[in-house]
């Protein structure tokens, strides 16, 4: 309920509501000195947008079921599915408010915009999985992180999330292959998007250089930019992985930091 959303930020005091069996700090309490990230808060009511425009101004909030005034010194960044602007102009969210967190604004793209970015992304994802599940590591296939580049992912990172941890409930061993995803079949969906062979008007050379290039970038990067284990995944030699990064223009700079993958 919205009352406990708003409990949830402030905190409450013992008996403040039904089930409040005793006091509990709220997000913006607990995080101390730190960053906090309030998601989605274009569904904020407009009351609790009010409190948060006090926390964001002074800093002072009031835990539900009290009237002692709290003090807070945590950092906060706001995300929002929708476009905040829109929601001022039609009444849905505060114009004091938005004008006063507007500071720095930074859009993200979605994920079919961001397909270079996906198997990383991916990885991410996994790491942050993995413990949950009482995993300590997987394998991915390349022909996996390609379809997943492949796709155009209409519920975004929560549409991956929930790809990846199908493929962790559904995998035998320590190997996630791409049927245990559940992705549509590209042949049957119009709206995956290639991006490497088939292109109309491109040489069948280009399309394969192409497509070896951006293998070799993104298999590069999913392993955290170390070339041997690059090299060892495409089945290759470091010298022969070394003459293709030549050989396609390959930047460092497009491989991103070493990471370790462990």
């Amino acid at each position: 309920s919205r009352g406990r959303v708003h409990a949830e930020l402030f905190g409450h005091t013992r008996g403040a509501f039904n089930g409040a069996t005793q006091e509990r700090p709220g997000k913006i309490e607990a995080a101390g000195q730190v960053t906090l990230l309030i998601v989605e808060v274009d569904l904020l009511t407009l009351d609790d947008q009010a409190k948060l425009l006090r926390v964001v101004e002074t800093g002072q909030f009031e835990r539900v079921g009290t009237v002692e005034t709290s003090l807070s010194r945590c950092r906060l960044i706001f995300a929002s599915n929708v476009d905040l602007q829109s929601q001022v102009q039609s009444g849905r969210f505060r114009s004091d408010l938005y004008f006063r967190i507007n500071i720095l604004e930074l859009q993200l793209l979605p994920l079919r915009e961001r397909r270079r970015d996906i198997p990383l992304i991916a990885v991410d994802c996994l790491k942050s999985l993995l413990p949950e599940h009482g995993i300590t590591h997987v394998n991915v296939t390349l022909r996996m992180l390609h379809a997943l580049a492949e796709y155009h992912w209409p519920g975004n990172i929560r549409e991956l999330r929930n790809r990846l941890l199908r493929g962790l409930t559904l995998c035998e061993g320590s190997e996630i292959q791409l049927q245990h995803l559940g992705l549509p079949n590209s042949d049957d969906d119009a709206e995956v998007s290639g991006s490497g062979l088939g292109r109309l008007g491109q040489s069948l050379t280009g399309q394969v250089a192409e497509a070896s290039r951006e293998a070799i970038v993104t298999c590069i990067r999913v392993h955290g930019n170390r070339k041997a284990a690059a090299a060892r995944a495409l089945k290759i030699s470091r010298s022969t992985l070394y003459r293709k990064m030549r050989e396609y223009g390959i930047q460092e700079q497009e491989l991103g930091a070493e990471v370790s993958t462990t």
